[in-house]
This record gives C-alpha cells, structure tokens and sequence, in this order.
C-alpha cells in the first residue's frame, strides 16, 4: 500500500463501531486530517523511554524523526537490534492517538511493547506466527493510554490499513492484509 492510498482510506475516518463521540467527525473525514503536522507521543515499556517525536512536517516525513521512531520500536529483547519500520504503522498510531485527542482524551500516548522482532526472538515468543510481520518491521503491539484495548482496537479496525488483532491489556496493530482477530 502506497501512502496516498494510506491516506485515502485513513481520511475517510469516522466514529465507526467503537462508539466514540468526535468533536467535529466531517473535519476528521477530510483530507487535512490527513496534511496536518503529525507528532507521535511514544513509549517503551520495557525500558520507561518515551519522547514526542514529530516525524511529519509541512507535508513532508521528517528522516531523523523517522530513525527515532524506529529507535523507539526497536527489538529491546534482542540486543537492541532495529531495522526501518514501515511508516504506514507510525501514521496509523498516529491516526489513533489524534482521534483520541480529538475526542477529548488527555495525553493518550502509546506505550509499545513490540515492534521489531528478530527472527530469533520471533521464534522464541510464544505463539508468534512463524512469518510474523514484527520480523519485516510492519507490525507493533501496544496500548493508547485513555483507552481500554477494545476501543483502541475498533480505532485501528476502521482505518481497514492492516491486521488488528485485541488482546487482554495491548492491541496488535500492522499494515499488512486487513484482517481482525481476538486473542487470549
């Protein structure tokens, strides 16, 4: 999926299954949605890091930002190893953590507890897919604060970018085929 693409499903946004109430939900289903500055407000869990990081400016992605953010989602259980992540996820989060906002939650920053995995660490994750999309940098799992994982997942679902998968205490979220699961 190329980015105009990303943006033209994403741009079509609206309050959908989850049930949130949007200040102003045609504002959030136009394309400025979409052209706004876009600054994702991240944190590990596993090491307490968490920075704002503006990775989109002026209608351009920011490359130094862009590293950041791959820093941030990078395999901590694996000697820190880290790889380009697929942007499509950081606008997604972002996509999420900008709906949250305009529907009045205060600081729902996402706390990552995946991104990238190496194959290795992959194999040794229980019941990580064999061809899991954490190997090819294009998947996260993780939490909005404010929202429980039910929510934040109907969030994701409607942007119908990737795979979303709910789980007890964090969501999966990934730009591969769209498909929606539960887990345990």
């Amino acid at each position: 999926m190329n980015r105009r693409e990303f943006l033209i499903g994403a741009g079509t946004m609206a309050v959908g299954a989850c049930g949130l109430l949007l200040p102003d939900v045609a504002a959030a289903r136009t394309d400025d949605f979409w052209t706004k500055d876009r600054v994702l407000d991240i944190r590990r869990s596993q090491t307490g890091e968490r920075a704002r990081i503006q990775f989109f400016k002026d209608g351009n992605y920011i490359s130094g930002a862009y590293q950041q953010l791959c820093y941030m989602l990078r395999d901590v259980a694996d000697r820190n190893a880290m790889v380009s992540m697929d942007i499509g996820l950081f606008n997604l989060i972002w996509g999420a953590q900008e709906w949250a906002r305009m529907a009045g939650i205060p600081d729902p920053y996402y706390t990552a507890n995946s991104g990238y995995r190496t194959p290795a660490h992959n194999a040794a994750t229980e019941g990580a897919a064999r061809n899991s999309l954490h190997i090819k940098g294009q998947a996260g799992d993780g939490k909005l604060r404010g929202l429980d994982p039910n929510r934040f997942g109907a969030m994701l679902t409607y942007y119908k970018v990737g795979g979303v998968g709910i789980y007890d205490g964090f969501v999966h979220a990934d730009t591969g085929r769209v498909r929606y699961w539960r887990g345990a």
